[in-house]
């Protein structure tokens, strides 16, 4: 048995590794809008007023979703070696 611990299952390493792309694809580009004061963005009945927080903001998260994809990677690298292991010995 390897010493690498598995925290989630090979599934659902696969799940958090698309909804992590999906969530750095969508706040990358919303980050960006808010940072140049895009009037479709930070416009409407409410302005936003501190647009480079909230830019930074959705960087800093669009980070967060970063992180969460390279652990999925590496649970997805931990199960396919148990998966290996465990077939090596059967």
């Amino acid at each position: 048995m390897s010493g690498r611990p598995v925290f989630v299952s090979h599934l659902n390493a696969i799940t958090l590794a698309c909804v992590s792309i999906a969530g750095s694809i969508m706040l990358l580009p919303l980050g960006a809008a808010i940072k140049a004061r895009n009037i479709q963005i930070v416009g409407g009945k409410e302005m936003i007023e501190d647009t480079d927080a909230v830019g930074a903001h959705c960087f800093v998260a669009a980070l967060a979703y970063a992180g969460l994809f390279v652990f999925s990677l590496w649970q997805i690298q931990v199960n396919k070696a148990k998966e290996a292991e465990e077939a090596a010995f059967s």
